[in-house]
Protein backbone atom coordinates (compact mmCIF):
# COMPACT_ATOMS: atom_id res chain seq x y z
CA UNK A 1 0.00 0.00 0.00
CA UNK A 2 2.76 2.62 0.90
CA UNK A 3 4.34 1.61 -2.36
CA UNK A 4 1.75 2.55 -4.56
CA UNK A 5 0.98 5.85 -2.60
CA UNK A 6 4.55 6.79 -2.90
CA UNK A 7 4.03 5.70 -6.74
CA UNK A 8 1.12 8.21 -7.28
CA UNK A 9 2.37 11.02 -5.65
CA UNK A 10 5.68 10.61 -7.68
CA UNK A 11 3.42 10.53 -10.52
CA UNK A 12 1.62 13.36 -9.78
CA UNK A 13 4.94 15.29 -8.64
CA UNK A 14 5.85 14.31 -12.15
CA UNK A 15 2.44 16.10 -14.06
CA UNK A 16 3.92 18.80 -11.46
CA UNK A 17 7.13 19.57 -12.68
CA UNK A 18 7.06 18.05 -16.29
CA UNK A 19 10.14 16.00 -16.09
CA UNK A 20 10.21 11.88 -15.48
CA UNK A 21 11.35 11.54 -11.71
CA UNK A 22 12.06 7.94 -12.69
CA UNK A 23 14.91 7.83 -10.53
CA UNK A 24 12.40 8.31 -7.36
CA UNK A 25 10.60 5.68 -8.19
CA UNK A 26 13.67 3.42 -8.06
CA UNK A 27 14.62 4.36 -4.70
CA UNK A 28 11.09 4.21 -3.49
CA UNK A 29 11.31 0.60 -4.58
CA UNK A 30 13.59 -0.61 -2.13
CA UNK A 31 13.67 2.72 0.49
CA UNK A 32 9.97 4.02 0.43
CA UNK A 33 11.09 5.96 3.85
CA UNK A 34 13.94 7.33 2.13
CA UNK A 35 12.05 8.77 -0.46
CA UNK A 36 8.93 10.02 2.28
CA UNK A 37 11.84 11.80 3.89
CA UNK A 38 13.33 13.16 0.54
CA UNK A 39 9.53 14.62 0.24
CA UNK A 40 9.91 16.89 3.58
CA UNK A 41 12.40 19.07 1.54
CA UNK A 42 9.49 20.22 -0.63
CA UNK A 43 8.13 22.81 2.05
CA UNK A 44 11.81 24.15 2.62
CA UNK A 45 12.29 24.53 -1.38
CA UNK A 46 9.09 26.43 -1.89
CA UNK A 47 9.40 28.96 1.45
CA UNK A 48 9.42 32.08 0.10
CA UNK A 49 8.59 35.25 2.47
CA UNK A 50 10.40 38.02 1.79
CA UNK A 51 11.61 36.98 -1.87
CA UNK A 52 9.80 37.97 -4.51
CA UNK A 53 9.35 34.90 -7.31
CA UNK A 54 11.71 36.54 -9.63
CA UNK A 55 14.57 36.60 -7.17
CA UNK A 56 13.94 33.37 -5.32
CA UNK A 57 13.78 31.45 -8.91
CA UNK A 58 16.69 32.97 -10.29
CA UNK A 59 18.65 32.20 -7.86
CA UNK A 60 17.62 28.21 -8.27
CA UNK A 61 17.57 28.14 -11.61
CA UNK A 62 21.38 29.71 -12.10
CA UNK A 63 22.02 27.54 -9.01
CA UNK A 64 20.77 24.35 -10.70
CA UNK A 65 22.79 25.30 -13.70
CA UNK A 66 26.16 25.15 -12.01
CA UNK A 67 25.02 21.31 -10.82
CA UNK A 68 23.02 19.59 -13.58
CA UNK A 69 23.09 19.37 -16.95
CA UNK A 70 19.42 19.35 -18.14
CA UNK A 71 16.56 17.72 -16.44
CA UNK A 72 17.01 19.94 -12.75
CA UNK A 73 17.32 22.80 -14.79
CA UNK A 74 14.15 21.97 -16.58
CA UNK A 75 12.23 21.02 -13.93
CA UNK A 76 13.41 24.97 -11.75
CA UNK A 77 12.55 26.70 -15.14
CA UNK A 78 9.41 24.98 -15.04
CA UNK A 79 8.18 25.50 -11.76
CA UNK A 80 9.74 29.50 -12.28
CA UNK A 81 7.43 29.86 -15.22
CA UNK A 82 4.54 28.19 -12.97
CA UNK A 83 4.83 30.84 -10.49
CA UNK A 84 4.59 33.62 -13.20
CA UNK A 85 8.17 34.49 -14.02
CA UNK A 86 8.93 36.13 -17.45
CA UNK A 87 10.29 33.31 -20.23
CA UNK A 88 12.54 36.59 -20.93
CA UNK A 89 14.10 36.65 -17.29
CA UNK A 90 14.87 32.79 -17.48
CA UNK A 91 16.25 32.60 -20.57
CA UNK A 92 18.62 35.11 -19.88
CA UNK A 93 19.71 33.17 -16.96
CA UNK A 94 19.66 29.97 -18.61
CA UNK A 95 21.29 31.30 -21.70
CA UNK A 96 24.06 32.94 -19.78
CA UNK A 97 23.30 36.33 -20.82
CA UNK A 98 23.01 38.43 -17.52
CA UNK A 99 23.47 42.26 -18.23
CA UNK A 100 19.64 41.21 -19.87
CA UNK A 101 18.74 40.95 -16.35
CA UNK A 102 17.30 43.83 -14.15
CA UNK A 103 20.22 45.41 -11.66
CA UNK A 104 18.48 42.96 -8.69
CA UNK A 105 18.59 40.01 -10.69
CA UNK A 106 21.76 40.58 -11.68
CA UNK A 107 22.95 40.92 -8.12
CA UNK A 108 21.17 37.34 -7.29
CA UNK A 109 23.48 35.44 -9.90
CA UNK A 110 26.53 37.26 -8.98
CA UNK A 111 25.75 36.14 -5.65
CA UNK A 112 24.68 32.73 -6.53
CA UNK A 113 28.14 32.43 -8.56
CA UNK A 114 30.60 33.69 -5.83
CA UNK A 115 28.86 30.89 -3.51
CA UNK A 116 28.89 28.15 -6.39
CA UNK A 117 33.14 29.78 -7.05
CA UNK A 118 33.60 29.52 -3.38
CA UNK A 119 34.60 32.66 -3.25
CA UNK A 120 33.97 35.47 -1.06
CA UNK A 121 30.52 37.78 -1.37
CA UNK A 122 31.98 41.41 -1.46
CA UNK A 123 30.53 43.72 0.95
CA UNK A 124 28.64 45.60 -1.60
CA UNK A 125 27.27 42.88 -3.05
CA UNK A 126 25.52 41.56 -0.01
CA UNK A 127 24.26 45.31 0.71
CA UNK A 128 22.74 45.76 -2.46
CA UNK A 129 21.08 42.07 -1.44
CA UNK A 130 20.38 43.01 1.78
CA UNK A 131 18.38 46.56 0.98
CA UNK A 132 17.04 44.74 -1.98
CA UNK A 133 15.52 42.09 0.43
CA UNK A 134 16.46 42.49 4.12
CA UNK A 135 18.23 39.84 5.50
CA UNK A 136 15.37 37.21 5.60
CA UNK A 137 15.81 37.66 1.79
CA UNK A 138 19.63 36.94 1.98
CA UNK A 139 18.46 33.90 4.30
CA UNK A 140 16.40 32.94 1.55
CA UNK A 141 18.60 32.87 -1.44
CA UNK A 142 20.83 31.13 0.59
CA UNK A 143 18.48 28.53 1.18
CA UNK A 144 17.61 28.51 -2.48
CA UNK A 145 21.49 28.05 -3.63
CA UNK A 146 22.16 25.07 -1.02
CA UNK A 147 18.56 23.12 -2.09
CA UNK A 148 19.56 23.61 -5.70
CA UNK A 149 22.30 21.01 -5.31
CA UNK A 150 20.64 18.19 -3.69
CA UNK A 151 18.91 16.64 -6.63
CA UNK A 152 21.48 16.82 -8.99
CA UNK A 153 23.68 15.28 -6.68
CA UNK A 154 21.88 12.66 -5.02
CA UNK A 155 20.87 11.11 -8.72
CA UNK A 156 24.74 11.32 -9.46
CA UNK A 157 25.16 9.19 -6.33
CA UNK A 158 22.58 6.67 -7.36
CA UNK A 159 24.58 6.35 -10.48
CA UNK A 160 21.32 8.24 -12.55
CA UNK A 161 23.69 10.80 -14.13
CA UNK A 162 22.47 9.09 -17.61
CA UNK A 163 19.07 10.04 -16.67
CA UNK A 164 19.71 13.30 -17.08
CA UNK A 165 20.67 14.00 -20.08
CA UNK A 166 22.04 16.81 -22.26
CA UNK A 167 19.70 18.65 -23.80
CA UNK A 168 18.65 22.39 -23.91
CA UNK A 169 16.36 23.89 -21.79
CA UNK A 170 13.48 24.54 -22.51
CA UNK A 171 12.09 28.31 -21.74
Amino acid sequence: MLQSLLSKMIRCQERAVGVPLTYLNDVAAHSPGLVMKIGLLGPLGTHRRALPAEAKHVATVRATLAEDCGACVQIAVNVALAEGVSREVLAAVVNGRLWELPPNLEAVCKFVDALQNQETITASLRDQLQVEYGDDGVAELSVAYALAAFFPRFKRGLGEAQSCALRPVEV
